[in-house]
């Protein structure tokens, strides 16, 4: 028997996500959440295939190299989705 908690499922083999890390945490909007997470990861890796320093990238990104440090950390509250979207468009693919 699969037994609900939020976006988790108690199965027979243990708890089973959503899909969806944010909503199994309770985020109040997930799926933004999810997509600034993604964006990021794109950075990152964009950054690592170009070999870049994070000093180079916040260069090209033309932002505070303490600001992409936070962001690679996983810290987005003051981005919006255009936004992180904007600074990854500006490093080179």
């Amino acid at each position: 028997m699969t037994v609900r908690r939020g976006g988790l499922r108690n199965t027979p083999l243990g708890m089973s996500g959503s899909g969806n890390v944010f909503a199994d945490l309770g985020f109040e909007d997930p799926a933004n959440e999810l997509t600034k997470a993604n964006v990021v990861v794109e950075v990152d890796e964009v950054i690592k295939k170009r070999g870049l320093t994070y000093a180079g990238a916040a260069r090209i990104m033309r932002m505070p190299l303490k600001d992409l440090t936070k962001l690679s950390g996983g810290q987005t509250e003051t981005y919006t989705i255009e936004r992180l979207k904007e600074l990854r468009g500006r490093l080179p693919r």
